[in-house]
């Protein structure tokens, strides 16, 4: 009985771990990996037996922690949870990446998952999941860089006033290219400026000439902190980072040269009482940032002393040295402002102006007198003593002019000679015959026309000025009308119309006489001989035409003596 009840577990055994044999599938979980806020798990399936294509493989998962959700992405060859392909028996593959998201801050250990694999087969494991990132609190752009020109100074968060230069004036746009982490960029601009964003970019069109200003107001993730960056940006040509003087005088007395920002060394002559000469120097520099430096002007020895103005651009890469030599004039030493009327206007020692005449300033200064009167020392129209510079300037205005002069008759001799070759050129024969024709052609019908008129005002004269003839007369005038019909296809009321206005006729025949008058009047002018009156033109000669014209002349008046015969 014993040995029956036994053997009947057996079977109930048998029975019921028998599908569990025949479906014995297993799962296993791969090497996890981890980011902020996110635990990924890789799930591997070993099929037994195997799973034929389309056939179940879909998964479950849970976690012991209500703020750590588990998500399943199955991998390629999964379908919607079914097999694309078939699994086959023993064959281990990945069907499904477990993702495990913490949506707190806090980091949880030990947390408990479980998966339901096909035919119910479950996996479990315990994972550490660590929180979400925090918001961050940083307000500041890590890198900046602009996609035309220069920017100074060099991009630094902490740095936030900056220059855009070097910009062409025919650039009208500006991009900043920036780098924020996980924090928010608002861009402000002048009123004429349109602004466009990218992800990581602001764009500037619609820049103006001259000075634009641009602002990027930069708020943390975490909105708590916010820092705005400035920049002006220059469209065109600009005096920023210049490392020149605009000006410089020293007090009253003269820069020999005067003064230009490109020209670097200059002489100066001031009187003995000047014992220092920083006090006389003014200057403005063409960037009002630039820094200057001058040195050894404070103290000037009798004679010649070295004197500096250094100038260093903003940006700190250009330096413009400009070299003073002053000369400190003895005591007994004068300096000459002017010469007129006779009378020297000079600066005294003492530095006072004096004014003498001639042969008083002769006999107080001989040496400066002779290099006065020979020439050394030279004077403008107005007296004041000329600088080696305006004297080499002067030359330069005199050559200037003299090659005006000069360009001036070389275009006239080209139009000269222009002129002579349109005028003096030679005919085209065939063209001459043509026109000759014309003339011919235009003359025949001319005296035609005449011809015809006269005999139409012979034939009706007598119809509208004498109505009382007799009337054999008549009969003989209607014959004569038919004839005119007959001859010349014209009607009596068009014929009376010709009568009407045959000073209308004359006048057209008066004036086409005055076109054949002009035209005869250009034919005579350009019969001259070209060569000769080209040769003559290039001597400067007299050419005599009235030999040509004379002949022509003649030739006209013929033309016209029989035109009034046949008249």
């Amino acid at each position: 009985m014993i040995k029956k009840l036994k053997l009947f577990i057996c079977l109930l055994s048998c029975i019921v771990l028998l599908p569990s044999v025949v479906n014995a599938h297993t799962l296993r979980f791969g090497e996890q990996s981890k980011t902020a806020g996110t635990t990924t798990i890789p799930v591997y399936l070993k099929a037994d037996p195997g799973i034929p294509a389309g056939g179940p493989v879909s998964l479950k998962c849970d976690t012991s922690e209500p703020r750590v959700g588990c998500s399943i992405k199955y991998v390629n060859g999964i379908m919607n949870g079914q097999a694309s392909d078939p699994i086959n028996a023993g064959e281990e593959k990945e069907i499904a990446k477990i993702e495990l998201n913490n949506s707190d801050y806090s980091n949880y250990n030990n947390v408990s998952v479980t998966v339901i694999g096909p035919g119910g087969v479950t996996k479990s494991g315990s994972y550490n999941v660590e929180g979400k990132p925090s918001l961050k609190t940083d307000s500041k752009i890590s890198a900046l860089t602009v996609s035309q020109g220069s920017m100074y100074p060099t991009f630094n968060k902490d740095t936030y006033d900056y220059t855009v230069y070097n910009l062409k004036d025919t650039l009208i746009s500006v991009t900043f290219n920036y780098t924020c982490d996980r924090c928010s960029i608002v861009a402000e601009a002048d009123d004429k400026i349109d602004i466009s964003r990218g992800s990581t970019s602001v764009k500037a069109s619609n820049l103006q000439k001259g000075d634009n200003k641009v602002t990027l107001v930069v708020t943390s993730e975490d909105g708590s902190n916010k820092d705005t960056y400035t920049f002006r940006i220059i469209r065109g040509e600009t005096k920023y980072n210049s490392s020149k003087l605009e000006s410089l005088t020293i007090g009253d007395y003269h820069l020999d040269p005067q003064f230009k920002s490109d020209k670097l060394d200059y002489t100066i002559s001031v009187p003995n009482s000047v014992e220092k000469l920083i006090d006389y120097i003014e200057y403005k520099a063409e960037d009002e940032d630039a820094e200057i430096v001058i040195n050894g002007a404070e103290a000037l020895a009798t004679g010649e002393n070295k004197i500096t103005i250094e100038i260093t651009s903003v940006n700190k890469d250009n330096t413009t040295t400009y070299n003073l030599t002053v000369v400190r004039l003895p005591d007994d030493a004068i300096i000459v402002k002017k010469y007129k009327d006779k009378s020297i206007t000079f600066i005294d020692a003492n530095e006072k102006e004096q004014k003498m005449d001639e042969d008083e300033f002769e006999k107080a200064y001989p040496t400066i007198w002779e290099d006065i009167k020979s020439g050394k020392i030279k004077f403008d129209k107005d007296g004041n003593v000329i600088t080696g510079e305006e004297e080499e300037e002067g030359k330069e205005k005199k050559d200037n002019k003299t090659i005006i002069v000069i360009v001036i008759i070389v275009v006239a001799i080209i139009i000269i000679v222009v002129s002579g070759i349109l005028l003096f050129r030679k005919k085209d024969p065939k063209k001459e015959e043509l026109k000759k024709e014309q003339k011919i052609k235009k003359k025949a019908e001319k005296k035609a026309k005449k011809d015809r008129y006269k005999k139409l005002e012979e034939k009706y004269y007598d119809e509208y000025y004498n109505e009382d003839d007799s009337d054999s007369e008549e009969d003989e005038e209607v014959e004569e009308d038919t004839e005119i019909k007959e001859e010349d296809k014209l009607s009596k009321n068009e014929a009376n119309s010709l009568l009407d206005d045959d000073y209308i006729f004359e006048s057209s025949i008066i004036e086409d006489e005055k076109e054949d008058e002009k035209e005869e009047h250009v034919d005579k002018s350009e019969v001259v001989d070209v060569d000769e009156a080209l040769e003559d033109l290039m001597n400067t000669k007299t050419y005599d035409f009235s030999d040509e014209l004379g002949d022509l002349e003649d030739e006209d008046d013929e033309e016209d003596e029989d035109e009034d015969k046949d008249e």
